[in-house]
């Protein structure tokens, strides 16, 4: 879809336009740092964007910053073409998974999550990666981590989690 989007628009413009997207304010140094773009093409954007209605110049102790209008038609055409991202995927992607055997999604509807994570992980880790999903998304994951030695006395009693998903398994 991107790449669609790359041949229909100026790339510099779908750069700038997907950082503006993920904020709610937005400083013409900060998107130029982040897109690797001049401050002088970002500039130049940033007034195309103004005149859309998406950003709104404001001053803040000195300092120029532009607020993004999310009511903006604009803004909620440019949201429709980005890809979603799974949260879980997220999750899964950014925690360091060497010294855990599986994770399992037991539970999984609206915007929250229950999670079994076999193995040995850092849980001030697993709280930092969840806070940081809730605050992008607002979905909320709940974690429970077990040791391999408490899944199998689980398996010996012959109780079972009801797992919908196998999100990790170590090969």
């Amino acid at each position: 879809m991107q790449d669609i989007l790359f041949q229909l628009f100026d790339k510099k413009i779908f750069l700038v336009l997907k950082e503006v997207y993920k904020k709610d304010y937005v400083s013409i140094r900060e998107v130029s740092r982040k897109t690797g773009l001049s401050v002088a093409s970002v500039f130049r954007i940033f007034k195309k964007i103004e005149k859309l209605g998406l950003l709104k110049k404001k001053e803040v102790v000195g300092n120029k910053v532009y607020v993004v209008d999310k009511g903006n038609k604009a803004y909620v055409a440019f949201k429709s073409f980005l890809p979603v991202a799974n949260p879980l995927d997220d999750f899964i992607s950014s925690m360091d998974l060497k010294d855990v055997d599986k994770v399992l999604l037991l539970d999984s509807g609206g915007s929250t999550a229950s999670i079994w994570i076999v193995g040995h992980i850092n849980k001030s880790a697993i709280i930092e990666t969840t806070n940081s999903i809730r605050e992008k998304t607002g979905f909320s994951i709940s974690a429970q981590v077990f040791s391999k030695e408490q899944i199998e006395n689980l398996e010996r009693l012959n109780i079972h989690p009801p797992v919908k998903k196998m999100l990790f398994k170590k090969s």
